[in-house]
């Protein structure tokens, strides 16, 4: 599995267990396919150009910085893209009860309307639909909005427990030690 794509005269290639922050929110949301996508984006080298923007999502999966869900209570929202992609009712229970424990979302908000959550808890819910996908790719804008120290401390833990996956942030380079910056320079060609 490898996300790439090219960048004036940069490609860029990720591969499993890349962890990356980017600090250009714009650069993550054409990789999403929420804007106009890069021009030589591939997937697995088929280019993005060459798919339906919907398949492209099922791989590349984002969370943008304000929570989005979609009038759902918390538990109908994380189950909703799991359920879109035909995932077992049994599985779909694991992964929610798996991620939310990680997150610690409590199980009193899951029946919660979204309107009556705190933002936290909101943004909890956006992250824990994401993880419980388990994508291939993860672009997150601004992760760490909403979250107390703690809970973001909890999350980039999550992320690293998705050791098959690709893992682009945009955020403040100081919440995440260790990670590499992405740059459109950077030129990665060993993939």
């Amino acid at each position: 599995m490898v996300l790439a794509w090219q960048d004036g005269d940069a490609t860029i290639a990720l591969a499993p267990g890349d962890r990356r922050w980017v600090g250009d929110g714009l650069g993550l949301r054409r990789l999403a396919w929420l804007t106009s996508p890069y021009p030589a984006m591939r997937w697995q080298g088929q280019a993005a150009s060459a798919m339906a923007p919907h398949l492209w999502r099922r791989w590349v999966v984002w969370v943008g910085a304000e929570p989005e869900l979609l009038g759902m209570a918390a538990r109908a929202a994380i189950a909703y893209p799991l359920q879109l992609r035909g995932i077992a009712a049994a599985e779909i229970e694991r992964r929610t009860e798996f991620w939310a424990e990680r997150l610690a979302l409590p199980p009193t908000v899951w029946g919660v309307s979204p309107l009556a959550l705190a933002r936290e808890q909101q943004k909890q819910v956006a992250l824990v639909r994401a993880l419980a996908i388990e994508p291939p790719v993860l672009l997150c804008d601004r992760p760490g909005l909403y979250l107390s120290p703690a809970l973001g401390d909890r999350f980039r833990q999550a992320l690293v427990d998705l050791p098959e996956s690709i893992v682009v942030v945009h955020d403040d380079p100081s919440r995440w030690p260790g990670w590499l910056p992405l740059t459109p320079a950077e030129a990665m060609d060993d993939f």
